[in-house]
């Protein structure tokens, strides 16, 4: 009991509202600091939800991403400097993994106990440097001097990392970075409206509402990611370029076989030769777009059927589960025939035994009843 309260008050929205005392305005509380998950002491874990690649998803899965975005709040536990992940002191990352462990439990079947600690420390390198982007695009404005930004330290945020940030921040070699990044990003002909929403989560919302609609699930490949991600909400696309792509990706998916093979819920699919890849372009070394955190080139691909028909797909943990059932169910029923068997034999010695002696008993009484 104790745990489904626990679990039913982590789905709590990230801002609570009040009524405010003046007007019928609402009043923000402001983040909060997931206080349930962090009273855990060990004595029970959270199972994470994770699909076969090993990202999160589900509504445990958005609260273990939101908890970890916590470990930044006030510096002490995750510090927000220095600026690369990889240059951060090992004892952080130790001891960010201490407090994910004690109160998370990851399925060894998905993602194997020497690669948990990795798995987990990329996804907050991904979730600090959310965090840094957002300090700066919230305090960084033109015409803000950094002098009038050193004397201001925001809530949340220690003032030895703050005065860290805002010097490399006003770096000249930054400040050209910086710059370049803003101008290419300006160029980008599509911008993805997922929000803070993963490609993992988005895969895997779009197969519960398959299933709450009572549709019949099929394997969300990065395609169907891209249609969903680069549309408005009239359904037109977010750009010109993306709207060519979009009815490119609509007119290929129509066509036999171009879908890619796989399991509902199974992750976001892919292969290099995939509908996506035919309407953007292969992949560069060392990344794949559109299926999220943690997947490569030298990864798991999809099976694409049209190129393909004849390889066997690759069973998922769901499939192997599936086939170990039906093998212990068909053991299970040979073994009641072969005991069903054994029972109507018994059965039949018994009745033969049971004739043999009523034959002897009537044999008997007739010799006795010639005597008298």
């Amino acid at each position: 009991m104790q745990n489904r309260l626990l679990k039913s008050r982590m789905h709590k929205y990230d801002y609570q509202q009040t009524p405010a005392a003046e007007g019928n305005r609402l009043k923000r509380r402001g983040p909060t600091n997931l206080a349930e998950i962090w009273a855990l002491d060990g004595s029970w874990k959270i199972p994470l939800p994770l699909n076969e690649k090993g990202q999160p998803i589900g509504p445990d899965g958005k609260t273990f991403v939101r908890w970890l975005g916590t470990f930044f709040r006030n510096g002490l536990l995750c510090p927000i400097v220095p600026v690369a992940w990889p240059n951060v002191e090992e004892k952080v990352k130790l001891d960010c993994w201490s407090e994910i462990e004690k109160r998370y439990l990851i399925d060894p079947d998905i993602v194997q106990p020497p690669d948990q600690m990795g798995c987990a420390m990329h996804i907050l390198g991904v979730l600090r440097r959310n965090r840094r982007t957002k300090l700066k695009k919230d305090h960084v404005k033109v015409g803000v001097t950094k002098e009038q930004l050193l004397a201001d330290t925001p809530p949340g945020v220690m003032e030895d990392q703050w005065r860290e940030m805002v010097n490399y921040w006003f770096l000249e070699k930054t400040v050209r970075v910086s710059d370049k990044n803003k101008d290419s990003r300006g160029k980008q002909k599509e911008i993805a409206r997922s929000g803070a929403q993963s490609f993992a989560q988005i895969c895997d919302d779009m197969v519960r509402n398959a299933l709450q609609a009572k549709v019949n699930g099929v394997p969300v490949e990065r395609a169907d990611i891209y249609l969903k991600v680069y549309r408005r909400r009239d359904g037109t696309g977010v750009t010109p370029r993306a709207q060519e792509n979009i009815n490119r990706i609509e007119e290929l998916l129509s066509q036999p076989d171009m879908r890619l093979r796989g399991e509902p819920g199974s992750g976001v699919l892919w292969s290099k030769d995939d509908v996506y890849a035919r309407v953007l372009g292969p992949e560069r070394p060392g990344r794949v777009r559109g299926v999220g955190l943690g997947i490569t080139p030298s990864g798991r691909s999809a099976t694409n059927a049209s190129q393909f028909t004849s390889t066997p797909l690759l069973p998922s943990r769901t499939t192997q589960r599936i086939s170990e059932l039906e093998n212990h169910s068909s053991r299970v029923t040979e073994q009641l025939g072969q005991v069903q068997e054994q029972l109507a034999q018994t059965e039949a010695r018994h009745q033969e035994q049971l004739a043999s002696i009523e034959a002897r008993h009537h044999e008997k009484l007739s010799s006795i009843e010639a005597r008298h």
